[in-house]
């Protein structure tokens, strides 16, 4: 893990970035703390009983996610910063104010 980048984002605060909070070593391992994404990955949560059937009514659900998504690589891109593992697995969503989650990206397959 390039922890240059991670700073990097930590220190923009960007809003599509898992939070890192810290480094935790043992003899054996070591341990890197993050924000906790209360709602899983977007595989997970595609695959959900409770969303829609495919269609329009799942697309309107996938849209504002989809936006997040959107947005958020665009603005890496813009800082010169690519993902480099971009997957339904790497995508995190966690809770939000409204009824849409919030994307986080993880593991930038660095």
């Amino acid at each position: 893990v390039d922890m240059g980048i991670v700073r990097f984002l930590n220190d923009l605060s960007f809003p599509f970035a898992c939070k890192f909070h810290g480094v935790f070593k043992s003899i054996d391992e070591t341990f890197v703390a993050t924000s906790f994404c209360t709602q899983g990955d977007l595989f997970v949560w595609c695959d959900r009983e409770s969303l829609p059937r495919p269609g329009e009514e799942r697309e309107r659900h996938m849209k504002p996610i989809l936006c997040q998504l959107f947005t958020a690589v665009r603005y890496l891109h813009e800082l010169g910063i690519a993902h480099r593992d971009l997957s339904l697995e790497n995508i995190m969503l966690t809770d939000s104010d409204t009824e849409v989650p919030n994307v986080v990206l993880i593991d930038f397959g660095m």
